[in-house]
């Protein structure tokens, strides 16, 4: 074994070939035959392989005319050049497939000539009688093997290399769906299967599961926990709150996303679950609804309505603003938005805005403990009527007129 300082090198004399196809369709035969007389010919385009130019040369009636009854073909290069090569030629039937009884194969160097001869390829009678000449075309193909002049390359001296060991096969990668689990507990909730308690909402009655309001609310924990021991029937009766709030809110318990909500019943519906979530003690439905509020409010003031409102506004209509500037409901980074009490939010929406918000208001006090009601001919968004103060947690709701 040599020194490990020897310095080792290693080189390689390589002979490479590069092979190529060049296929030629001779169409209109019988004009081509009548119109080339024997021992002349009709030349293909150049084609080039292994880095040299080629030509195929067809002779309809023979190289010569001594050989007028056989059709003939030459592959000529177009310069001079030291170079060793395989010519094959082929007949090819009308699908493509090379005709093994027409076949040819000539090795030439080039050193003496510059052209491979094909003199009787084939007769011209057997061709006209066979079923490769259709339409009065015929095609053949050349397939051309060039040997390259042998060069030097460097190579890796592999006896002083220390083996390695092989690389770790590639991990198995399995494709794993998005997860569905909110589209299973919606399925729950609108089924109703397995469910154990019920509440009755403004005469309308609503399944629920337990075990699911109890992880989305600890005041629904504590209230169905003192349910259970007072044994009353299995119905919980909720009287601070309406059937289509008390849906749109159980509907966020199981599936942690809002209902779809057009601007105007947005603006009636969202102050209701503001009011909700601060009761139940849930941060997240109450930054969600406040979060839609906001939108409303900006896209309100600067002239024009929210995409799913259609408000209408006495002054003209303004550049559009920039993009309203999303809040993050799940960054730790970003705090909550600081936003007033859904009254406040309400009455930013400017005296310009003539959406009209139903007749009746609930005003809900100590986190919707107790309701009242009370008349009204009508209230608009923007502001109370003259000589009349708007209570600081009003909540508006659209009724049918």
């Amino acid at each position: 074994m040599p020194p490990a300082n020897v310095l080792r090198s290693a080189s390689a004399i390589v002979a490479s070939t590069e092979s190529g196809q060049h296929v030629l369709k001779i169409e209109g035969y019988s004009r081509i035959r009548d119109a080339v007389a024997s021992g002349n010919s009709v030349r293909s385009r150049p084609f080039c392989v292994g880095g040299y130019n080629w030509n195929i040369s067809y002779f309809p009636n023979g190289y010569t005319p001594y050989w007028s009854e056989y059709i003939s073909f030459q592959v000529v290069r177009d310069y001079y050049v030291d170079v060793r090569a395989q010519f094959t030629l082929r007949l090819l039937d009308q699908a493509g497939v090379p005709v093994p009884s027409y076949t040819s194969t000539v090795y030439n160097d080039f050193r003496n000539n510059s052209t491979v001869y094909f003199n009787f390829f084939i007769l011209r009678s057997t061709l006209e009688r066979s079923e490769y000449l259709k339409n009065d075309c015929f095609t053949v193909r050349c397939d051309v093997t060039v040997t390259k002049p042998p060069e030097a390359k460097d190579v890796i001296d592999t006896t002083t290399r220390i083996p390695t060991a092989p690389p770790p096969p590639p991990p198995i990668v399995v494709a794993v769906p998005s997860s569905d689990l909110t589209r299973h507990l919606a399925s729950l909730l609108a089924t109703g299967e397995g469910a154990d308690v019920t509440f009755e909402v403004d005469g309308k009655m609503f399944k629920a599961h337990r075990n699911v309001l109890a992880a989305r609310s600890p005041v629904f924990r504590a209230l169905l926990k003192e349910e259970r021991s007072t044994d009353d029937g299995g119905v919980v009766r909720i009287d601070d709150m309406e059937a289509q709030d008390f849906e749109a809110l159980l509907g966020y318990m199981y599936t942690d996303s809002l209902p779809e909500m057009k601007g105007g019943e947005a603006v009636a519906t969202l102050p209701d679950l503001i009011a909700a979530a601060n009761k139940y003690k849930m941060e997240r439905l109450r930054l969600a609804c406040e979060n839609k509020l906001l939108a409303i409010q900006f896209r309100s003031s600067h002239g024009f309505p929210h995409r799913d409102c259609q408000l209408s506004s006495s002054s003209s209509r303004r550049p559009p603003p920039p993009p309203f500037p999303s809040t993050s409901l799940l960054s730790p980074s970003r705090p909550p938005p600081v936003v007033g009490p859904p009254s406040a939010v309400l009455s930013d929406l400017g005296d310009d805005t003539s959406l009209k918000i139903g007749k009746r208001r609930t005003a809900v006090t100590g986190h919707g403990q107790g309701r009242k009601e009370e008349r009204s001919s009508g209230s608009f968004i923007g502001g109370a009527r003259p000589g009349q103060r708007r209570p600081a947690a009003s909540v508006w709701r659209r009724t049918t007129a």
